[in-house]
């Protein structure tokens, strides 16, 4: 999202630790020990378990076929692609809150929205940091507004549906990583996405910035919404948070934004929200 905050958010090894985060979260996050991951990644776990009144928006996960002709190219040693390790790679969501009483967002929770993640979800209401002019930020209907769990940096002809895409979203360096340029990390290939509960192609596309996220080799996959969400870490306890990571020195190759391949993979993840995140206009 188009924010200058930033937060301390999950680095993945033998155990969770906070690390620094996205274009949506603050810098005034401190250390603390880890706390176990719960088990309700999806909306028919969290329903079957009766864990939380809360439960995750069903959205489908597609496979890009651009993005397996780009594995395909890899294999066969003739792809063209910048081959970089990863120098640090956290994650971060979109936390969901009860309602209050009002059905919008409590005083409580307000800061971890808007101040901390920059984003959150009441109800149907999606809360986005707006300035700080607007310390309560602005307020959409999920039903009426094509960006379900949050906004990207900013549209353009490289980010023409500026909304963020669980496990497809990439926040980046700009200067490094322009809006628009994808990342394949073969490694992610097959990981399930924390949203869906789905495998994943392992193609990303840039997105989003983040004041933590700077220089080369540094990114923050966005994951979707988060159910167990710490106010005391600033994690998302889901239990497939805990597995969908790039640790350092993963390998993942960087396709310009201009390349035709690139290009047909913006089309595709913008179809694709286009079908299958409607609104109540479509």
């Amino acid at each position: 999202m188009n924010r200058s905050v930033s937060v301390a958010l999950l680095v993945f090894a033998a155990i969770v630790t906070p690390s620094g985060c996205s274009s949506h979260r603050s810098s005034s996050n401190t250390e603390s020990s880890p706390e176990p991951a719960l088990t309700t990644p999806t909306a028919a776990e969290s329903e079957k378990a009766g864990a939380t009144s809360l439960s995750k928006r069903q959205v489908d996960q597609f496979l890009a076929p651009s993005c397996e002709r780009i594995a395909q190219s890899i294999e066969q040693g003739n792809e063209g692609y910048r081959e970089e390790q990863i120098r640090k790679a956290t994650q971060y969501f979109t936390p969901m809150f009860e309602p209050g009483q009002d059905g919008g967002l409590r005083g409580v929770d307000r800061k971890a929205c808007i101040n901390i993640e920059g984003s959150c979800i009441v109800g149907e209401w999606l809360y986005n940091y707006a300035g700080p002019s607007r310390p309560w930020g602005n307020r959409y209907d999920r039903s009426v507004v094509p960006f379900k769990f949050g906004k990207g940096s900013g549209q353009s002809q490289y980010n023409t549906m500026n909304a963020l895409d669980p496990c497809r979203t990439l926040a980046a360096d700009k200067n490094h990583y322009p809006s628009g340029t994808v990342v394949y990390i073969p490694s992610m290939k097959q990981k399930k996405c924390p949203q869906t509960g789905k495998v994943v192609d392992g193609c990303f596309i840039v997105g989003d910035v983040g004041s933590a996220i700077t220089g080369a080799k540094r990114f923050d996959i966005f994951t979707g919404e988060c159910l167990n969400y710490s106010k005391r870490s600033n994690t998302c306890r889901d239990s497939l948070n805990r597995e969908f990571v790039a640790p350092k020195e993963t390998t993942y190759y960087v396709v310009n934004r201009d390349n035709n391949i690139a290009k047909e993979l913006r089309q595709e993840t913008d179809n694709f929200i286009r079908s299958n995140w409607r609104t109540v206009a479509d």
